[in-house]
Parts: structure tokens; C-alpha cells; sequence
């Protein structure tokens, strides 16, 4: 799983969402990644977005890690996301033991 947290002021939560539903989500679907979404509230203005990209072996990992790096259109996405706002990335990887 890769999480990602991303920290913005709550009125530019919508416009974020809206982007990356258009720009990135499509794309990691296609690869057969399972993404879930979630916001939360971290400060009087700040909202923290959880975006959790699920993926079923550490290979797809890596195959979803090399085409989303080699893509223009979600490599856009994620700068327009880092000037828009502050992200926290964190990499979980576990993958089943052959018995």
C-alpha cells in the first residue's frame, strides 16, 4: 500500500479532489491499483486527505511505481499537488510468503 497525505487549506480540498479523480485516479485503476480517499480535519483551516493506493504483490507495486513515474499527464498532477499543497508520503510493502 502507498499511502499518501497531503495537507491543505479545507476550500482547496474540493477543487484537489475534483483533479485528482480526472488526472490520477483513472490511470492507477487501469494498472490495478485499489485507491480509497479520505479527509479529515487537522487544524482551524487545514484538512488532511489520505489518498491509499492498494496494490496485491510488491511486483505490481513496481510495475505501478515505473508506468505512473513514465506518465505526463499524472506526473503533472502530483506537481500542480506539491505547490498546492504539503504531502507526507509513506510506502508499505508486504507481499504473501511462498509456503
Amino acid at each position: 500500500m502507498i499511502e499518501d497525505r497531503v495537507r491543505m487549506p479545507g476550500r482547496q480540498v474540493d477543487p484537489w479532489m475534483q483533479r485528482m479523480e480526472l488526472e490520477y485516479l483513472p490511470r492507477a485503476e487501469q494498472l490495478g491499483a485499489t485507491v480509497y480517499v479520505s479527509h479529515s480535519h487537522c487544524g482551524p483551516r487545514l484538512t488532511e486527505v489520505r489518498v491509499s493506493t492498494v496494490v496485491t504483490t510488491v511486483g505490481a507495486f513496481w510495475r505501478l511505481r515505473g508506468a505512473m513515474a513514465a506518465d505526463v499527464a499524472v506526473g503533472r498532477w502530483w506537481s500542480w499537488s506539491d505547490d498546492t499543497a504539503a504531502r507526507c508520503r509513506a510506502v508499505y510493502i508486504q507481499d504473501r510468503c511462498a509456503a
